[in-house]
């Protein structure tokens, strides 16, 4: 064998070997179920603080449990979607979520300020995952994710230090 043919051999392996990450492209969804993972895994953290929370009683702290057990079942059940018009109603869920967690904690006369962080970078992020599967955000929606002033990027930044 002369050195030539060793390093035409060679080269085909290299090029080859690049060839086996071909059909491992990342998914349009990726970057929604990132988002949502950053959501649940902020309101799985807040679970324990919020038990304690002046004013907080059974009765809300269970709708907030259910919602929160509903965001984890979401977060699995995403994985196994591969369209963006599959994933909508399961965005919709989450957003139905989110408002029922809002809605309990509206009802306390003071929540600490590391739960309305969380509240406001998880409003922020929703119109953006709706969005990202071709849901028409309202614009109530859109206002109040524009209202806190928290880019997206902060708000993943927040979200991502909360699940810590």
């Amino acid at each position: 064998m002369n050195r030539r043919h060793f390093l035409s051999i060679s080269a085909g392996s290299v090029a080859l070997a690049g060839c086996s990450t071909i059909g491992i492209n990342p998914s349009p969804l990726d970057p929604v179920r990132s988002d949502v993972d950053l959501i649940v895994h902020a309101f799985n953290g807040l679970m324990s603080q919020l038990a304690t929370v002046h004013g907080m009683t059974p009765e809300m702290m269970s709708t907030i449990t259910i919602a929160v057990n509903d965001l984890q079942t979401i977060a699995t059940q995403l994985k196994s979607v591969n369209t963006l018009n599959d994933a909508q109603p399961y965005i919709q869920r989450i957003e139905s979520d989110i408002n029922s967690i809002v809605s309990v904690l509206a009802r306390l006369q003071q929540i600490p300020q590391s739960v309305s962080i969380i509240i406001q970078a998880a409003n922020t992020l929703l119109p953006v995952i709706e969005n990202a599967v071709g849901i028409v955000v309202s614009p109530k929606v859109a206002l109040r994710a524009s209202a806190g002033r928290m880019t997206t990027e902060q708000a993943r930044n927040v979200l991502r230090s909360a699940s810590k």
